[in-house]
């Protein structure tokens, strides 16, 4: 049996129901955990600083999870994936995605910049992201800036770099997600192709697929583009086993499980549910199931694209 059988055959129970094993870079846990830890860190502040101020407590805090270290290590991770995205649009059949179109997708991906904590004031309209295990894009009012936001429970919770290369690449693919660029600046055909590829697939159903109306599109697609970043990322790795690159790949997820113990439950309103994510978008990627020697299924659908036509450098 290879290493791979579990996830091929059954990949949701494989990531969200077995126990959890490190791969050549780290590990992952469900989201909840790294709230307890950070938790844990900013009760051992107060209780060992009593008479400190809100302020100086929190600028400890800051202090104490984004290290100077694990700030250069996100920080070379976002600038790995922001790379990789860019080079997998400019594969694109320029028949589907016009250089025009590219373009201006790329430059999109270029303006997010990553936002880590200096002190407490990076974060000082959400200072409860310090123990949150999220992270997410943003965009100004304006629409000039965009930032990605890092949670410090996250940052503690987290040592998997293929986790961290999905995330980043789940929040950069929000800069040009189909609810999110403005619909003349591309050709829209292609994304509402697309879309309608996530409801033939059963990803969403098609009420959920209308921008602006508590849409899951954009989160699908967010899901389905970092799915396709991270297979890059493990195929990148030739000295991998067959083992390490399932650890890698099982990792890459495993905080998309819900678990009922945890501090929130998911928002089914914005995401589709963990089945969903995990067993349907990111467990079908054919890039993926490739790497990870999975037989290919005769009742398969066709796993969704930009085109359906072969694009230059191509999987």
């Amino acid at each position: 049996m290879k290493p791979s059988d579990d996830f091929c055959s059954s990949s949701y129970e494989a990531i969200c129901k077995e126990s959890a094993h490190a791969d050549p870079t780290g590990e992952t846990s469900l989201d909840y955990r790294g709230e307890i830890r950070a938790l844990r860190v900013l009760r051992k502040i107060v209780r060992t600083n009593p008479g400190w101020t809100t302020d100086q407590v929190e600028d400890e805090l800051v202090k104490r999870i984004y290290t100077p270290e694990r700030k250069a290590k996100l920080q070379r991770i976002f600038e790995y994936v922001r790379g990789q995205m860019t080079a997998y649009i400019e594969g694109q059949n320029s028949n589907v995605l016009r250089d025009a179109d590219k373009a201006f997708l790329i430059d999109r991906i270029k303006r997010v910049q990553l936002e880590l904590p200096v002190d407490r004031t990076t974060y000082a309209d959400v200072t409860d992201l310090y123990t949150k295990s999220e992270i997410y894009y943003e965009r100004s009012s304006s629409g000039e800036e965009h930032r990605v936001r890092v949670g410090g429970a996250y940052v503690l919770n987290t040592s998997s770099e293929y986790s961290i290369i999905f995330t980043m690449a789940h929040e950069l693919a929000h800069a040009i997600d189909p609810c999110g660029i403005p619909h003349n600046s591309v050709n829209h055909a292609v994304y509402d192709e697309l879309v309608q590829c996530f409801v033939d697939s059963q990803w969403i159903s098609k009420d959920e697929a209308q921008c602006g109306n508590k849409d899951k599109s954009s989160e699908v697609f967010a899901d389905w583009l970092g799915t396709e970043i991270l297979a890059r990322a493990i195929r990148q790795q030739t000295s991998y086993s067959l083992q390490d690159k399932t650890r890698a790949a099982i990792n890459a997820v495993r905080d998309l499980c819900d678990d009922s113990s945890g501090f929130e439950k998911v928002n089914l309103e914005y995401y589709p549910t963990d089945v969903v994510r995990v067993g349907g978008i990111f467990a079908n990627n054919t890039l993926l199931r490739k790497e990870l020697q999975c037989s290919a299924s005769s009742k398969a659908k066709p796993y969704c694209r930009f085109d359906s036509l072969p694009s230059k450098g191509s999987n």
